[in-house]
């Protein structure tokens, strides 16, 4: 065999080990680039070690995440015909765990007061202390208490992702088993939108409303964050609330 076939076969050799190494990169690549960028499941559905919660409810907890750890800041505009008065109020999820296969948050709630003189018998004031959500599948309840929770009595807070074609739902049980949209009472959300929130980011959004007499209750709720603004105010008084996000940290 002369010189120049031994270096050819070199060569050949060569590129052959170069494209079978090129091919694994990219293979590498492709599933470096198909990864998910949410947080992996088991940081959403193990809050316990060993438990684990069914498809729905892991996808409620990313649209709406509430984790351990999980702070959203706000400012709290109240005001009655006296005048206005402005707090800020953190909360955050303090606890998380599982009970009887379902899904049950702590979120601490403080508040700050900011600016404005607060009257005697001021009603628009931020509440304080716990509340507790249970997350049942697309289900997001509001419990009395953790201890003993009866879906039968809870406020049916969230439906996620929220019912299409302007359906809605009854958040307060007594109303649950009706049937007639539009009533008092009656809560239903927007078509998607994008928006940019001060915090920074571009989000999917939805106006939720909620039915009352003589006035708006309305909010904002963003996937991946959470509420972003809430109000309430009435049409022939001056007399409400309104709830801005100004800051937010999740884990």
């Amino acid at each position: 065999m002369n010189g120049n076939e031994t270096m050819r076969k070199l060569a050949l050799t060569l590129l052959s080990i170069g494209l079978i190494f090129f091919i694994a990169g990219c293979q590498w690549i492709d599933v470096r680039l198909s990864t998910p960028t949410v947080a992996p499941a088991e940081t959403i559905n193990s809050p316990i070690s060993g438990e684990t919660l069914d498809p729905s409810t892991v996808r409620t907890l990313q649209l709406f995440p509430l984790r351990e750890g999980s702070t959203w800041i706000y400012e709290y505009l109240g005001y009655d015909q006296r005048g206005e008065v402005l707090w800020k109020v953190v909360e955050t999820v303090v606890e998380a765990r599982i009970v009887d296969g379902y899904y049950i948050v702590e979120i601490m709630r403080t508040k700050e007061h900011l600016d404005g003189d607060l009257p005697d018998d001021f009603l628009n004031t931020p509440d304080t202390g716990s509340v507790w959500y249970l997350v049942d599948g697309d289900h997001v309840y509001q419990l009395a208490s953790p201890w003993e929770p009866d879906l039968t009595t809870a406020k049916l807070d969230l439906i996620l992702p929220f019912p299409e074609d302007g359906e809605g739902w009854y958040p307060n049980p007594e109303q649950r088993d009706s049937t007639e949209p539009g009533e008092l009472g009656f809560r239903h959300a927007s078509a998607p939108y994008p928006q940019t929130l001060p915090t920074g980011g571009l989000y999917t959004c939805y106006n939720v409303g909620t039915q009352i007499e003589d006035g708006v209750q309305e909010g904002t709720f963003c996937e991946t964050m959470g509420f972003v603004f809430k109000e309430l105010k009435y049409f022939h008084r001056s007399f409400g609330y309104r709830v801005e996000l100004i800051g937010f940290s999740f884990p």
